[in-house]
């Protein structure tokens, strides 16, 4: 009897530690629900983990808990580890994780080992959990460094657009192919097209570029503006097209000619220059080309018996327009008999603000002013000396007169 005693003595004091070791090896935290946003993870794509803990226990709160993540080689770590101060008995904490799957990852569902750590009393627990992370198949296409061989292309120019074509995604696309349309309509317009509008690049491995190229001309119809091309990139497998747009101006040019030229002598109808004749010079411009003619002048460069400005200001002339320069010259009473040869110069600025000129050559004769004719001069002697005559004989005759008297 004293023996039973003692042995329920001694399990009496064995309890504390028997409880005691109970509460250091159980765990107060579970993990309620774990989740990813997006659900749909593609390589390179960044994603987030949340997880809910909960403390299941009574009693005791879990204090300085640490929640970590660890990493398949194909994923690196934005945020791998949170932090909670501590989480009270039926509290919920949510806590973040932030991962980025690399633009090299392979398609596949990849275990993520995930660790909770916290105090429980004077206990330090670690709990192992697991999440599973899908990285998805992609395939995309990325049209890249988009050029043109002129952003600024005239009528009649050759315009080369060149792109690189670069596989994104993480699977290979197959049958690649790129074609060239212009933005706003079904057709080409007035653009000439110098290659083919759809071109197969065949198979793009992950992470691979393919260059592919297109020429085209703006046509002699074509109105001078902003026009908008597209590039769209397909393949077997992918989800969708891939646009690229690219806009460029069409330039025009003015194109100037000489469509005229007259004179007219002043104070005559009759179009005869002699030496000593004032005269005018009308030069007409006529702008055929695409694009106003700016600041146009015409100059003229004659022998010095012919004087007078030989310059003259014009203005802008707009595309099918004119516009006249108009000279008034003298020709010298020594100016030489015969033909003279007048150089016309015409300057403009074209659409680029440059400067552009041409030349072009006119003829005209001068004819010898007349000899001062004798006839009338002397019929006016004679008919002074009659008159004299006359006069004379009537003075005498009346002096004779008096003297008879």
């Amino acid at each position: 009897m004293k023996y039973s005693y003692i042995m329920i003595l001694f399990l009496i004091l064995s309890i504390p530690t028997v409880f005691s070791t109970v509460l250091e090896t159980t765990y107060i935290l579970e993990v309620q629900s774990a989740s990813l946003n997006p659900t749909k993870v593609y390589a390179n794509d960044t994603f987030t983990i949340k997880v809910d803990l909960k403390n299941k226990a009574s009693y005791y709160d879990a204090t300085n808990v640490n929640l970590r993540v660890e990493l398949p080689e194909v994923m690196e770590g934005v945020k791998t580890e949170a932090h909670a101060d501590a989480i009270t008995p039926g509290q919920t904490v949510s806590l973040v994780l932030e991962i980025k799957a690399k633009e090299n990852a392979i398609p596949s569902d990849y275990t993520l080992p995930i660790y909770v750590t916290y105090n429980r009393a004077e206990s330090e627990l670690t709990e192992k959990y697991s999440v599973t992370a899908t990285i998805s198949r992609l395939i995309k296409l990325d049209n890249q460094d988009i050029k043109l061989s002129d952003n600024s292309p005239h009528i009649g120019d050759t315009l080369t657009i060149s792109s690189k074509v670069k596989n994104v995604g993480n699977g290979e696309a197959r049958t690649v192919s790129v074609t060239l349309k212009k933005s706003d309509s079904s057709d080409f317009g007035n653009f000439i097209v110098l290659s083919d509008t759809k071109i197969q690049l065949g198979n793009i491995s992950p992470g691979k570029t393919t260059e592919v190229s297109f020429k085209i001309m703006p046509g002699k119809k074509i109105t001078p503006g902003t026009y908008t091309f597209q590039l769209d990139s397909n393949c077997t497998d992918c989800p969708e097209l891939e646009t690229e747009k690219i806009s460029f101006e069409v330039l025009g040019k003015p194109n100037l000619i000489i469509s005229g030229i007259d004179f007219s002598v002043e104070g005559k109808q009759e179009k005869k220059i002699l030496q000593g004749d004032a005269f005018s010079v009308s030069v007409q411009l006529d702008n055929i080309g695409e694009e106003k003619a700016k600041a146009v002048e015409v100059l003229l460069e004659s022998d010095p018996e012919i004087v007078g400005i030989k310059k003259a200001y014009v203005g802008n002339i707009d595309n099918d327009d004119s516009g006249t320069a108009i000279f008034d010259l003298i020709a010298n009473d020594i100016a030489k008999e015969g033909e003279h040869n007048i150089k016309m110069t015409v300057k403009y600025k074209d659409e680029l603000g440059q400067e552009k000129s041409f030349e072009d050559n006119y003829s005209i004769y001068l004819n010898k002013k007349p000899e001062p004719s004798i006839v009338v001069p002397l019929v006016l002697v004679i008919i002074i000396l009659v008159l004299a005559y006359f006069t004379i004989k009537m003075v005498f005759r009346q002096l004779a007169l008096r003297k008879m008297e």
